[in-house]
């Protein structure tokens, strides 16, 4: 995930995209995981904050792509997401499926 100072599609907050050819990124690709304790635990709600900006990763349901914005767009459906200064519910993300590792 990459940003930087360009205003979000939907909701004008810092917009965040894929960026980078295998593997390769710059320091807007710099994300810290928030955590409630020194490990991520199964189940947890994490935060990610861009290490640059000081954004929250942020997705909201109040801000998805149909037709009304994105006429036949091949991300129709999909939450945007995006950087934010607030932390609130839609900051809160939780890995569901993958691969666990205990510590």
């Amino acid at each position: 995930m990459h940003t930087h100072h360009i205003r979000s599609a939907l909701s004008g907050q810092q917009e965040v995209s894929g960026f980078g050819e295998d593997g390769e990124g710059d320091f807007s690709d710099d994300w810290k995981i928030l955590c409630n304790g020194k490990n991520w635990e199964r189940g947890e709600t994490i935060r990610l904050k861009h290490e640059a900006t000081g954004a929250y990763l942020g997705a909201s349901k109040n801000f998805l792509f149909d037709e009304r914005n994105c006429r036949n767009c091949p991300i129709m459906g999909h939450m945007e997401v995006a950087g934010t200064s607030k932390t609130d519910s839609s900051t809160h993300f939780r890995a569901e499926m993958g691969v666990f590792l205990s510590v």
